[in-house]
C-alpha cells in the first residue's frame, strides 16, 4: 500500500519467493489464533483485542503477498515493517533452537555410531539454511528502511 512517504524496495526473485514463503508459515498461526479468539467468546476486552491483532496481522500479511507478486515492497509502512520486524525475532530464535539441535545431534552422533543420526543432521542443516536465507532478507529490507527512514 503506497503511502505519501512509500519506501519502495525492489525484490530478485529468489527474494520474491523467500518472501511469499514467509508469508505463507505465516497465514496458519495467524488463522490459529482467530480461531481461538473466536472459541473464547466475542465478549471482553482480551477477545477484541486478540481480533484486532488478528486482522493486523492478516493486513501486513495480504501486503507481504502483494509485495511478493509485484516484486516491491514498501518497507516505510508501519505494518510491514513491524511484520518484519517480528519476523526478524522469530528466525533468529528458530536459528537458536536449529543450533541447539545440531549440537544435540552431533554430541549423539559422537556418542554412538549410528548412521540413522545422519539424515536427521543433514535435515536440520537444510532448515538453518532456509532461516538463514529468510532472514538475511528481512535483515535486508529492515536495513533499507533504516537508511531511507
Amino acid at each position: 500500500m503506497a503511502g505519501v512517504h512509500a519506501q519502495p524496495v525492489p525484490l530478485a526473485v529468489d527474494e520474491r519467493q523467500i518472501l511469499a514463503s514467509l508469508a505463507e508459515h505465516a497465514l496458519e498461526p495467524a488463522g490459529e489464533r482467530l480461531v481461538l479468539a473466536a472459541r473464547h467468546g466475542g465478549s471482553g476486552r482480551g477477545a477484541a483485542d486478540c481480533l484486532r491483532d488478528v486482522i493486523e496481522e492478516a493486513e501486513a500479511l495480504a501486503r507481504i503477498f502483494e509485495a511478493a507478486q509485484d516484486g516491491s515492497i514498501d518497507v516505510a509502512d508501519p505494518l510491514v515493517r513491524t511484520w518484519l520486524g517480528r519476523r526478524r525475532d522469530a528466525l533468529l530464535a528458530l536459528l537458536r533452537d536449529d543450533r541447539a539441535a545440531l549440537y544435540d545431534s552431533l554430541a549423539a552422533r559422537h556418542a554412538t555410531a549410528e548412521a540413522s543420526v545422519e539424515p536427521a543432521i543433514a535435515q536440520r542443516w537444510r532448515l538453518v539454511d532456509e532461516d538463514l536465507e529468510e532472514l538475511a532478507l528481512v535483515a535486508r529490507l529492515l536495513s533499507d528502511a533504516l537508511d531511507e527512514g
